[in-house]
């Protein structure tokens, strides 16, 4: 087989995807038949350099294996060993002079790093190198292969170029491409787990949700432990990052002499005042005059809350409290918290952590949302979510846990540091004139004599003042 794709069309870094549809096009031959003649076998994913083979395929090209290396992701990065599905994005400009860039494939790259531009997915390119991804059409004095899309067009009789790349253009892809590449290859030196996620993935379909999902914030974690260790992005607008507070990551091992621990309401109460004083000590004390106001409100007072004017870590603490002593109809005197509700607790250590740890997500929480609804002047609730025991940790945690069937291993929980929070809670506390103000005067109004019925469930409620009375739900702070 010869490919007669050559030095002349050689482009930096650009995508294996690039490279085989347009040796497709040169050759005749759709782009999987030709990736299995390379391979060997059929079902190879053209992204990865360790399925394709660049030693093959650089002799096929006549490149080195150098450049070669260069259009393959794996090369670049570290890649799960999960299997992906590629999602080709196209720069307006880049595939107008028939370039399609590696850097393409990462779902944190989000807008061209030589143009700005946004990066559009195409799911007809997508399919590209799949059976039936390209059109090759016979003509009298030779054939046309194309995308149906038509961001590649290839014609024998020579109407088409594959290459409209200018020098000066071709320099900034080689040059700005050597400055991605280190910042990768410094990424995956650090020989982190967040820090390989979050520079692997390559669908981006499930990111630019209103609530920040899983995904998002093990991405945001990932990205900040990188910058924070190798500095910034060559070009930082391109990459796809949502601010966040600092992060904190506390992994709590499963050890050998850690006994299996069977809870019962005993037991529990006692680990749980343990757990209460150790919070209050660490975090309440010093807004003891917060919390003490917001302990003597009655269950319509806690709902008239002030999203501007209240302690945030006093109404955690107390949300905290009231959701493990939540009566479920279960006979159980305190709710465990769990990652998921299938996935329990065994040992006191985890129990001990995973109520601290719902603890610092009730209190993120509230800072996010109140922070957010208050551009908005809009409320919100701190609420539980399941009507089921045990409690689940909320969005503001991720959770990377092991399990053997039912029973929780180790685990590591990623959440805003408890440093920042209580800087932000303090700030916010100094500027209030005294603990009363807590309450939202035109909130208690609406609560206490109009027909506002609390449910249960609803822990807290906290109002902008003024508010805009707005006919669209308030979101809600997960209290388990």
């Amino acid at each position: 087989m010869k490919i007669t794709y050559g030095q002349f069309n050689y482009l930096p870094f650009e995508s294996s995807w690039a490279v085989f549809t347009k040796a497709g096009g040169l050759n005749l031959i759709p782009p999987h038949y030709l990736i299995s003649a390379l391979t060997g076998g059929g079902g190879a994913r053209y992204w990865l350099a360790k399925e394709v083979g660049p030693g093959k395929l650089a002799s096929a090209l006549g490149l080195s294996e150098e450049a070669i290396s260069r259009c393959f992701i794996d090369c670049l990065t570290n890649i799960p060993q999960s299997s992906q599905n590629a999602c080709i994005r196209h720069c307006p400009q880049c595939i107008a002079a028939g370039y399609h860039s590696v850097f393409f494939l990462l779902q944190i790259v989000q807008r061209c790093p030589w143009h700005d531009e946004p990066l559009v997915h195409c799911r007809c390119c997508s399919r590209a190198c799949l059976p039936a991804g390209m059109t090759i059409t016979a003509l009298n004095e030779g054939y046309h292969a194309n995308t149906r899309c038509g961001h590649f067009a290839f014609s024998s009789t020579g109407s088409v170029v594959l290459c409209k790349v200018t020098a000066d253009q071709w320099q900034a892809y080689a040059t700005l491409g050597l400055a991605l590449q280190k910042w990768f290859k410094a990424a995956q030196a650090i020989n982190s787990p967040l820090v390989d996620y979050a520079t692997s993935l390559f669908n981006p379909a499930y990111l630019g949700g209103s609530v920040p999902s899983r995904h998002e914030q093990l991405i945001n974690c990932g990205l900040q432990l990188a910058l924070a260790a190798i500095g910034p992005f060559p070009v930082p607008g391109a990459i796809a990052s949502t601010p966040l507070p600092p992060v904190q990551v506390k992994t709590t091992p499963h050890l050998a002499h850690d006994a299996v621990f069977q809870p019962d309401n005993d037991n529990l109460f006692a680990l749980y005042r343990c757990v209460r004083h150790y919070l209050y000590r660490r975090y309440v004390r010093a807004h003891a005059a917060c919390y003490r106001y917001l302990t003597a409100l009655t269950t319509r007072g806690r709902h008239a809350l002030d999203s501007q004017a209240a302690c945030t870590v006093s109404a955690a603490f107390l949300a905290w409290r009231l959701a493990l002593r939540y009566d479920y109809g279960e006979g159980a005197a305190i709710n465990l918290a769990a990652p998921s509700h299938t996935i329990l607790p065994t040992t006191r250590r985890q129990i001990m952590a995973l109520w601290i740890t719902l603890f610092y997500s009730i209190w993120s929480g509230i800072e996010r949302t109140n922070a957010s609804r208050s551009a908005e002047r809009d409320r919100f609730s701190v609420a539980l979510s399941s009507n089921v025991p045990p409690l689940t940790l909320g969005n503001e945690v991720v959770c990377i846990c092991g399990h053997s069937q039912a029973s929780l291993l180790q685990f590591t929980a990623i959440h805003a540091d408890p440093r920042w929070l209580a800087s932000q809670s303090a700030e916010r506390c100094q500027k209030r004139p005294s603990a009363a103000a807590q309450s939202n005067v035109q909130a208690r109004e609406t609560v206490q004599f109009w027909a506002y019925q609390p449910h249960p469930a609803t822990l807290l409620r906290f109002w902008y003042n003024p508010h805009l009375k707005v006919g669209l739900s308030s979101p809600i702070v997960a209290a388990g």
